[in-house]
C-alpha cells in the first residue's frame, strides 16, 4: 500500500461517529481463587480489526474490538471482559473497485484504531468499575510503530 493511497484516503472521509456496538463481562465467584496463581503475571487483551465499505463506497464501518480473560489468582476470581467500538465515516469520490483490502486494512490500523482506542479504553474502564475488578492495561500504541504485534485478525 503506498502512503499517497492512504494519503488521498484519509483526505477523503470525514468521522461522523463513534459508538460502543458491544460490551460484556463476567466474574465467575462460583470458581473461587486459584492459590497455585500468580497475581503478579498480567493478562493481556486481545485486539481485533474490521474494516467494511458501505452504502456502494458512500462510507467506511471500522471496528475495533479487545477481549480479556483473566485466570483466577489468590486475590480475584476468573473475570472475562470483551468490548467493541465502531467508527462510520463519511467517503466522497472513491469507488468500491478503488478499495482494495490492502488499502482498507491501512486505513484501520494507521488511522481508525487510534481514534477508536480511547473509547475502547473507556469502555474497559467502565466495565471494570461495574464488575469491580481491575480494568486491564492496555498497550501504548504509537502510530509511528505501527500496532501490528497486537492484532488479531
Amino acid at each position: 500500500m503506498s502512503a499517497d493511497r492512504l494519503r488521498a484516503l484519509v483526505d477523503s472521509v470525514q468521522l461522523v461517529d463513534v459508538r460502543t456496538t458491544s460490551i460484556e463481562g463476567t466474574v465467575n465467584l462460583r470458581q473461587g481463587v486459584n492459590e497455585a496463581a500468580r497475581d503478579d503475571v498480567p493478562t493481556p487483551v486481545e485486539f481485533g480489526t474490521a474494516v467494511a465499505v458501505a452504502d456502494g463506497a458512500k462510507g467506511l464501518l471500522a471496528s475495533l474490538s479487545g477481549t480479556q480473560n483473566r485466570q483466577a489468582t489468590p486475590s480475584t476470581p476468573e473475570v472475562h471482559m470483551s468490548a467493541e467500538i465502531a467508527a462510520f465515516y463519511e467517503l466522497i469520490g472513491w469507488n468500491d473497485e478503488d478499495l482494495d483490502e490492502e488499502l482498507l486494512g491501512g486505513f484501520v490500523h494507521k488511522v481508525a484504531m487510534y481514534q477508536m482506542l480511547p473509547f475502547l479504553r473507556e469502555a474497559f474502564f467502565d466495565l471494570a468499575t461495574r464488575l469491580r475488578v481491575s480494568a486491564p492495561d492496555l498497550p501504548l500504541m504509537p502510530q509511528d510503530l505501527g500496532p501490528e504485534e497486537f492484532i488479531q485478525d
